[in-house]
């Protein structure tokens, strides 16, 4: 994306001056318009918590869970098309499929490279396969110059405090995204990356709409389930990371909530006088 362009929506993505600017415009609003979130996986209690994070922290959103593998059964009117972190990735090993999820209009999120990775035809999104076994203690995440404008800073960051990981992380991507953006890193590899409209992925194909790549372990590579972020300011980094490259508007905190109220009670007395 443009570097200005990029500034533009960092600057969106300040949730404090979105409540401001839009007191002072209109007072306070809320969407009349759902969005239609599909989530693919093979188990919805695996997936469950990421299913509880995008209900509870994003506005107006309507959830789809199922095996969506076969991009024929994608429900109609889906906005958002999410691949969960507990799938059967060899079910996304389909060249003719891949192809197909690769031109969808609609912004796409995957959560785990197993699916993202060129290896048996999946979807090539990043050049190389996954590489297991991150370590989650301490500030095991490195946000990149790129990934300043997504999560606010570059450096180093503390995103996992999981400990049951039977492998550590498992697993980030490796290689390089074409002309999209690694966000973040773990161990020198992708745990985040972004395209947007426009962009290429490693494996040639250019993006009609925007693609997030957003590695989550699991709390146990046999039998566990995906892991969010569980640390403040990994789970902040995964609001933004949504808000960036998907239509999901995140909740206002409740100091944003506050001030979207003064603003309601000034634009209504100020109503009230010119009628008056």
């Amino acid at each position: 994306m443009n570097p200005s362009n990029r500034g533009l929506f960092s600057q969106l993505r300040n949730r404090r001056g979105l409540a401001i600017s839009a007191v002072v415009a209109l007072g306070a609003t809320c969407s009349t318009f759902g969005v239609d979130v599909t989530v693919s996986g093979i188990s919805q209690e695996r997936n469950q918590d990421i299913l509880n994070f995008l209900q509870q922290n994003f506005q107006d959103v309507n959830i789809t869970f199922g095996d969506y593998s076969n991009p024929a059964n994608i429900p109609a009117g889906t906005d958002l098309f999410v691949v969960g972190r507990i799938v059967s990735s060899s079910a996304y090993g389909n060249a003719a499929n891949a192809a197909i999820f690769n031109g969808l209009s609609i912004p796409v999120v995957s959560l785990t490279s197993y699916v993202t990775r060129p290896d048996g035809d999946r979807w090539n999104w990043h050049s190389g396969g996954v590489a297991n076994g991150g370590n989650v203690s301490g500030s095991e995440t490195t946000i990149t110059l790129a990934g300043q404008n997504a999560f606010g800073a570059s450096g180093t960051a503390d995103w996992w405090t999981v400990t049951d990981a039977g492998s550590g992380f498992n697993a980030a991507g490796t290689g390089t995204v074409g002309t999209g953006d690694i966000l973040a890193t773990m161990g020198g590899n992708i745990l985040a990356a972004g395209w947007d409209a426009g962009d290429t992925s490693a494996g040639g194909v250019v993006f009609s709409s925007s693609r997030l790549l957003f590695n989550l372990p699991d709390s146990d590579p046999n039998a566990g389930n995906g892991v969010v972020p569980d640390t403040a300011a990994g789970r902040q980094a995964f609001i933004d990371a949504f808000e960036t490259y998907t239509p999901l508007v995140a909740i206002p905190e409740p100091s944003a909530m506050a001030l979207f109220g003064i603003g309601a009670a000034t634009v209504a007395f100020m109503v009230r006088r010119r009628r008056s």
